[in-house]
């Protein structure tokens, strides 16, 4: 697997994830591995590069839009990958998810109405609503008698009949816990969001990176009619963050209008030549990569389960369904949450990130990025083995 080989470049201070003055201000220290950012290190496919190279070496770039072109690429990777069908008239571009999660809670709510979230969540959510001046509405996610992230519809019922509650946005898979959900729960959710009329706001950026035997349902499949869904973003899939744009989907022509005159009245509607053509790139040729790219992290996922069973059995894997970010329980480690840190940042130098900026009380968890090279993580790994503060209760085979 070439395409995951060791890197180098990784000093790049342009990169936010190896930024010292971001690390300075997470860790109080320039000395921790970035763990921390749902980036990826790993180059990206050879296709997309040769694209990118292609419309360097043509020496021009005047004005050049094709909407339909682009969102045939999108249209046609969803039908062949997760059996989506999708009409690629219902898209709306813009420079990122982030911007389509901001104009949808500016579009369907108003100041201080309130938009709820599943925590611990993607903490970009949080900011964005706070931001925009709604409210941030709490369902605070269960874990089940298997060890499983489940969303608590007792509470999402109650949150969603307060009329001042206008949107659910939903993180699918969730980062950070790693849950797919599935078609049945995204039933129960249907079922409460159209009866206390809520809008369905579904980022779904996360949509390839999934794990057998789970698969990926899109919540548009579930409800055509009375939800916006973020598709089309090949930032994390392909790691193109920093080029990539966002896409709004939407088969409710109000809904689709409304964004439409919004998207455009403020000149976000389209990216560049370099995000058209990569786009495209990414979803017409890039299938074998992600392949390649989904063993490794299948892989990976089991080295580091393997390796904590044995020598840290007192960190507890939530093991993932999909995205590429783990997330760790530390709650047995008999520690507080500043000896956590000490520890964790300190002494193992790794910039993992702390469970508190996805909301809820996860002082003891922590998220880590896998999408790098598996011998660095390990590498991490055995310093936090090396240097934990604590004796364990459990058996392990060195102690």
């Amino acid at each position: 697997m070439e395409y995951f080989d060791p890197i180098e470049n990784r000093e790049e201070t342009n990169f936010v994830k190896t930024n010292p003055d971001v690390h300075r201000h997470i860790y109080k220290s320039e000395e921790v591995y970035p763990f921390w950012i749902a980036d990826m290190d790993f180059r990206v496919a050879l296709p997309i590069r040769e694209q990118v190279l292609a419309l360097a070496h043509r020496g021009i770039f005047p004005y050049e839009f094709n909407d339909k072109k682009l969102y045939g690429s999108i249209s046609s990777w969803f039908e062949s990958r997760h059996g989506l069908v999708l009409n690629p008239t219902y898209f709306n571009q813009v420079n990122s998810v982030l911007t389509g999660i901001a104009v949808v809670i500016r579009l369907f709510s108003k100041p201080m109405q309130g938009v709820i979230i599943n925590t611990p969540v993607y903490h970009m959510f949080e900011h964005t609503i706070k931001i925009n001046k709604r409210k941030v509405v709490n369902n605070a996610l269960k874990v089940d008698d298997q060890g499983l992230f489940v969303i608590d519809f007792e509470d999402l019922e109650i949150q969603m009949s307060k009329e001042e509650n206008k949107i659910y946005l939903l993180c699918n898979p969730h980062n950070p816990v790693g849950r797919v959900w599935t078609t049945e729960e995204l039933q129960k959710i249907k079922s409460l969001a159209n009866r206390y009329d809520v809008l369905v706001l579904s980022d779904e950026i996360h949509a390839d990176i999934v794990y057998a035997p789970n698969s990926f349902k899109s919540y548009i499949n579930i409800d055509r009619e009375n939800s916006v869904v973020l598709l089309g973003s090949p930032g994390k899939t392909f790691g193109l963050q920093g080029v990539a744009t966002g896409h709004i989907y939407s088969e409710n022509t109000g809904y689709y209008m409304k964004i439409r005159r919004e998207v455009e009245s403020l000149f976000i509607h389209h990216g560049n030549a370099f995000t058209f053509y990569i786009t495209q790139a990414a979803y017409n040729k890039g299938s074998d990569w992600l392949e390649e790219f989904i063993i490794y992290l299948e892989d990976t996922i089991a080295e580091i389960q393997t390796f904590l069973e044995k020598y840290l059995p007192d960190v507890k894997l939530t093991k993932p369904q999909g995205t590429y970010q783990l997330w760790l329980d530390f709650g047995d480690c008999n520690l507080s949450s500043e000896e956590l840190k000490d520890w964790i940042f300190d002494k193992a130098k790794m910039g993992l990130a702390p469970g508190v900026q996805f909301g809820g009380n996860y002082e003891l968890w922590y998220r880590l990025n896998i999408a790098t090279e598996r011998g660095v993580i390990l590498k991490y790994l055995k310093r936090l083995y090396e240097t934990k503060p604590y004796f364990s209760k459990k058996n392990t085979s060195n102690e």
